[in-house]
């Protein structure tokens, strides 16, 4: 009997699959998984030998009534067996989601970040040769410099980590680093960890469904380069800000209609801050503002840098924001001040 109920399932879902697969070709599949779908493999002499594997991953994105089926994956995941239907998402405390990058992208490691396993003396040398360099093109021309280091989330809200996730110590690998760079060289370097976290209690500053900072956490962080540079920006406890609901790229990966609480925030800052041009191949942006002084910034980061744009906009007249990855030594030119920021799980990448 067991076997005859084994049998009609299965023969439902290839009935099911002879008679909308027409219609599903036809009809646009909506992707929320923040990937590229898998694409119709074409049968030939010269592609039989993958042929199988690459239409499995075609039907898997395809298959009828995939998003529903991936909603009750994700659900049945979350509130019977508290995980995640993504690896690279992890079910924290009180409705936090983590990010575990090896899973993502396999050139970062997070929860090596966040466990207290540490670089070698090798690896801290090429993280210092890395940033050296920028700062001694920055340096040579007479511009400020400031290397800033974005906090993990986990690095932050720990106590929202899964207790199978503890870390061997707060001395972590990050920490290191920052503190080899501080004793080596002239480099002014912010990890402003520990000065997010005393304000964690008062002030959201992570997304509870996203990755980054929110933008009062970037605030925070301007704070800290204001100090260093004497920037005149206003404490945060100066500042007004609202916040509406909000979904964050966590939830996303996850590629389900799943709701968890978030919200995004805004601040109500003094000065208006205006993009004036943008060159979205190199995600290169331009910016106004109303701030008096006349001075400019450049800022070399990661999407972290966007939570900088309004807080340095209080600060200096002219910004230019433009990801690391991209830019090249003409783009740095008769700045007042360059940051060069790096969210932590990316510090590992200055050490290959």
């Amino acid at each position: 009997m067991k076997q005859k109920i084994i049998t009609g399932i299965f023969l439902c879902f290839i009935f099911s699959y002879l008679i909308l697969d027409p219609v599903s070709r036809s009809v646009k599949v909506e992707n929320t998984e923040n990937r590229n779908l898998a694409v119709r493999p074409e049968l030939s002499i010269d592609t039989y030998s993958d042929y199988a594997g690459e239409f499995e991953a075609y039907y898997d994105d395809y298959i009828p009534f995939r998003k529903w089926l991936k909603k009750i994956e994700a659900v049945t995941k979350k509130e019977i067996f508290h995980t995640t239907s993504n690896p690279a998402v992890i079910l924290g405390k009180e409705g936090w989601l983590f990010y575990n990058s090896k899973e993502a992208d396999k050139d970062t490691d997070s929860l090596k970040d966040y466990s207290g396993e540490l670089y070698t003396r090798e690896q801290l040398g090429k993280i210092v040769e890395e940033v050296e360099k920028a700062y001694d093109y920055c340096k040579e021309r007479d511009m400020d410099f400031v290397f800033l280091i974005g906090p993990n989330k986990e690095s932050v809200y720990n106590e929202y980590m899964p207790d199978a996730y503890r870390p061997l110590s707060d001395y972590t690998r990050t920490v290191q680093a920052v503190d080899y760079i501080l004793e080596n060289t002239e480099i002014p370097c912010i990890y402003p960890r520990e000065e997010l976290k005393s304000y964690k209690e008062k002030y959201p500053l992570y997304y509870k469904t996203d990755t980054h900072w929110n933008a009062l956490g970037g605030y925070v962080a301007a704070m800290e380069i204001s100090e260093k540079f004497r920037l005149g920006l206003p404490d945060i406890s100066e500042i007004s800000y609202s916040s509406k609901v909000w979904t964050g790229d966590l939830l996303n990966l996850l590629g389900t209609g799943v709701m968890m609480d978030d919200s995004i925030y805004f601040m109500d800052n003094k000065y208006k801050v205006k993009q004036t041009d943008y060159d979205q191949e190199r995600l290169l942006a331009h910016y106004e503002t109303e701030a008096p002084g006349g001075k400019n910034v450049l800022v070399l980061g990661d999407s972290f840098s966007d939570a900088l744009v309004q807080p340095l906009g209080q600060c200096f007249s002219r910004m230019t924001f433009l990801r690391s990855r991209y830019y090249e030594w003409a783009d740095v030119e008769d700045y007042d001040l360059v940051v060069y920021e790096l969210v932590e799980r990316s510090i590992s990448l200055l050490a290959r």
